[in-house]
């Protein structure tokens, strides 16, 4: 806490209301700095690396653990800790700020003696400096010298003078923005040039360097389970949320909003929670395995995983919530691929800018190819019906839902398996012409995925289609589409010696044939499929289920 916020005289008043997600993304806290009389905010990331030093995962197992519902965001420091102030009573934060006040403009205030201080209780100071005297102690008595990865003779202060001189490592930090940060007591005329200075994208930049990210200009996204909303079935995700419920049931769902924690906060910290907690869980196991003691975290998790399948009926398993953590570190981890490609070998922001503007040209190519070939397509079908306006053939043009734009037939089977998914054409029939031509695309994608022979799994469609994501998840569609488009020729090829199929007509048709000339080897395709199927080897989260063939469709 004191490498991410600096005094630690100021986190004994933070309050939950306090905690949001800024508009750009990251956790912000509202803090007073007390000695200063300043209320200042607090950009906080997640850790690029280490669970132990994420404050994100730190305020969830927080949250988790609270017995009972607290104003406070950390309610055991005003509770465990003597004031200063008089009285020796804890006071609230507006009463605080006043004393410190009025005791800077006391006049005669260095005349008077000064009371002799009767110590009460350990603060929390104290108990810190302990608990890193007692761990040291241990591990110099286990391994004489000390661990390269530990010093000896550190305090509590050590970590604000060190997150301070490891922020300031970076250089392209100014020390007026860590001086900030941190609520260093400076000379006036240096606090005034610091805080006319300083705006919420520094602080994002010294946040971003404790955090430990590569480049602090570059952007970072913050996890959140609404990521799996898009990936995880229905009934699924109201468990996730359920159990989201009962994991923060002390910070949540009251009355009286000041004991509540912002929802999208709580989705941040739980998305955090379940990417480390494979981790968490290995390292209970074996502290549990040679101490015999264990996690009072891990329990309440548990305790929640129960409550929840007992009131749901469901199934979860700690096992099924370290699976949603792998999908939500998967997510995570591709969105913030400038800041964490390490392996990239090269600066990262030269690559990230290169792959977006990689992405951006084949998505602009894309499209103009599309427009051209659509004009040329159009042209050709005026003339076709112009010359014999009585011969009926099959519509080439397919009008989308919007009614505003229209898209060709493409010419080869990976391009109509492209334009199926991401042109979503099982909604485009508005007429009679344009259901035949919709019902040979829906029959070529379901002979791709029988006739390759091969697991696929198609993920959904990403809501932002300006983001990264978007354009990854097209750029991988088009691979498995040409891939399956080899697959399938190569198949059918083998079975009556034909060319390659193009269009998506003459694959339903080439289709039809096998069935009554080769019984055996088209059920011998159907039941592969049927049983690839059955074993969750065919996953597709776009197409409707009503479009995709079922076994009683091969009789």
């Amino acid at each position: 806490m004191r490498h991410t916020f600096g005094r630690a005289i100021d986190i004994c008043f933070a309050r939950k209301c306090q905690l949001s997600i800024a508009s750009s993304g990251e956790l912000f806290l509202h803090v007073a700095r007390i000695k200063i009389s300043v209320v200042q905010g607090i950009s906080i990331y997640k850790s690029a690396v280490h669970w132990e030093q994420c404050m994100f995962h730190a305020l969830g197992m927080m949250f988790v653990g609270a017995s009972e519902p607290s104003r406070c965001l950390f309610p055991l420091v005003p509770h465990a800790a003597s004031s200063d102030l008089p009285g020796e009573k804890t006071y609230s934060q507006d009463e605080a700020i006043m004393y410190w006040n009025n005791l800077e403009d006391k006049p005669g205030a260095e005349e008077e003696p000064t009371a002799k201080r009767v110590r009460g209780r350990p603060n929390v100071s104290k108990y810190i400096n302990d608990v890193i005297m007692e761990v040291t102690e241990r591990v110099s008595k286990a391994s004489a010298p000390l661990p390269p990865a530990i010093t000896a003779g550190l305090s509590s202060h050590s970590l604000r003078r060190g997150s301070a001189a490891y922020a300031n490592a970076s250089p392209k930090l100014a020390i007026q923005w860590i001086s900030t940060r941190g609520a260093w007591l400076l000379d006036s005329l240096t606090k005034a040039f610091a805080y006319v200075g300083t705006t919420t994208r520094e602080d994002q930049s010294v946040g971003k360097v404790l955090a430990g990210y590569n480049d602090p200009h570059l952007p970072c996204a913050t996890p959140s389970i609404r990521t799996l909303q898009e990936v995880l079935p229905a009934l699924e995700y109201a468990q996730l949320l359920s159990l989201k419920t009962q994991l923060f049931r002390t910070v949540s769902g009251f009355t009286d909003v000041t004991l509540n924690v912002d929802t999208l906060v709580l989705d941040a910290v739980m998305a955090s929670l379940l990417i480390h907690l494979e981790e968490i869980s290995a390292a209970v196991a074996k502290e549990q395995a040679s101490s015999g003691y264990t996690s009072h975290y891990l329990y309440r998790f548990h305790v929640a995983l129960d409550t929840t399948n007992t009131a749901l009926g469901a199934e979860l398993t700690l096992a099924t919530c370290i699976g949603w953590g792998h999908q939500l570190r998967a997510a995570w981890e591709t969105e913030n691929f400038a800041q964490l490609g390490g392996n990239c070998g090269g600066d990262t922001a030269v690559l990230a800018s290169a792959v977006t503007q990689m992405l951006s040209s084949i998505a602009a190519m894309q499209r103009t190819l599309g427009k051209l070939v659509a004009m040329q397509e159009k042209r050709d079908a005026q003339a076709e019906q112009a010359q014999a306006p009585s011969e009926s053939s099959a519509p080439s043009v397919l009008v989308t839902t919007d009614n505003s734009s229209s898209s060709v037939e493409a010419h080869t089977l990976a391009g109509c398996f492209y334009n199926w998914y991401v042109l979503q054409l099982w909604h485009t029939a508005t007429n009679k012409k344009q259901q035949f031509v919709r019902a040979d695309l829906k029959a070529c994608i379901n002979i791709m995925l029988i006739a390759s022979g091969t697991h696929i799994s198609i993920p959904a469609q990403p809501l932002d289609r300006d983001g990264v994501s978007y354009r990854l998840w097209k750029q991988a569609l088009w691979t498995l589409a040409d891939e399956l488009d080899k697959k399938t020729n190569q198949a059918l090829g083998l079975l009556d010696n034909k060319g390659r199929c193009k269009t998506a007509g003459s694959l339903r048709k080439r289709w039809r044939k096998l069935r009554v000339e080769n019984r055996a080897a088209f059920d011998a395709l159907c039941s592969a499929y049927i049983l690839r199927k059955g074993n969750e080897g065919i996953v597709d989260h776009c197409t409707p289920e009503s479009h995709l063939w079922q076994a009683k469709c091969f009789k």
